[in-house]
């Protein structure tokens, strides 16, 4: 299992002095895999376009790191959070060599994201684009409203290392992307479903209060998780209870974490490493029977 830095707030409610130490210690801890999108943040505020992927940049020169693994996700033209996409065979590749040139031996994952088509001709030379990439980085998928299409043309060939799925107790993708489980390994994102909390107070730059999320209508369900692990005595928080959830998930091999300041990438990590080794398999049982009970 791998912890991946998420950076779908930079820029928005992470100013460039706090992703820099967020970076810092993530390195520190000898934590190398980073996701990041074109796209990313999508606050619908132009100047901000690549903004998180012009941060890691900016990091790597004033480090001088070679080693990192990122992912770096391709598709939308603009971050105003609209479906316009761009995925055409000679945007791909103009994009690989675009971040290869930008990051170097930093890119491990070249991601096909934003994608909301359902024509298969033209998802199929969005394909064709991935096997030629797939000579020089691993390729992905994130976002993708008909994964079944890709599936049908991967499946007696598969390329696709990775696929991210948003993957909670409230919401969970892993029912979309199931056919390709056993041949790609599936990371999750939003493990902690858009930054709910136990009994912490939200701020104005909380992420779910950003996220526009309806922190009320999961009251009662925070309530009972509480209660839950009060039983457990294994974990403190929401974002423990995520974390165990995640961890025995079949098929997951990452977790991204987008947190938004040092102490929470610190809590984070000391939590990842907490629970990697401990057989927390018991707690996850409790909380599918929790989803059954509540039918989630």
């Amino acid at each position: 299992m791998k912890l991946i830095l998420g950076t779908a707030l930079w820029g928005w409610v992470v100013p460039k002095a706090t992703c820099f130490e967020i970076l810092d210690e993530f390195y520190k801890n000898n934590f190398r895999k980073i996701d990041t999108a074109t796209n990313y943040p999508i606050n619908k505020d132009n100047k901000y376009f690549r903004f998180a992927e012009t941060i890691i940049e900016e990091w790597i020169s004033a480090n001088g790191v070679n080693d990192l693994e990122i992912t770096i996700k391709v598709g939308s033209v603009d971050n105003s959070g609209s479906p316009v996409n761009n995925l055409t065979f000679s945007f791909l590749m103009m994009s690989q060599d675009y971040y290869l040139e930008k990051f170097e031996s930093n890119v491990d994952t070249l991601m096909i994201h934003w994608d909301n088509r359902n024509s298969e001709e033209s998802i199929s030379q969005s394909i064709r684009a991935l096997y030629t990439i797939n000579k020089k980085v691993k390729v992905g998928l994130s976002g993708i409203k008909y994964p079944e299409i890709y599936y049908k043309y991967l499946k007696d060939n598969n390329i696709i290392s990775s696929i991210q799925i948003k993957h909670n107790l409230f919401d969970s993708y892993y029912d979309k992307y199931k056919p390709f489980l056993g041949l790609s390994r599936f990371d999750a994102y939003g493990i902690n479903a858009g930054g709910l909390k136990l009994n912490s107070k939200y701020t104005a730059t909380s992420s779910a209060s950003i996220r526009g999320i309806t922190v009320s209508s999961y009251q009662s369900y925070l309530v009972n998780l509480q209660i839950l692990i009060s039983n457990s005595k294994i974990c403190n928080s929401f974002n423990d209870i995520c974390m165990i959830y995640a961890l025995n998930s079949p098929g997951l091999g990452g977790i991204i974490s987008g947190t938004s300041s040092k102490g929470q990438i610190k809590e984070t990590i000391n939590s990842f490493k907490h629970f990697l080794p401990l057989d927390t398999s018991k707690l996850y049982h409790d909380l599918l029977n929790f989803q059954e009970n509540e039918e989630l």
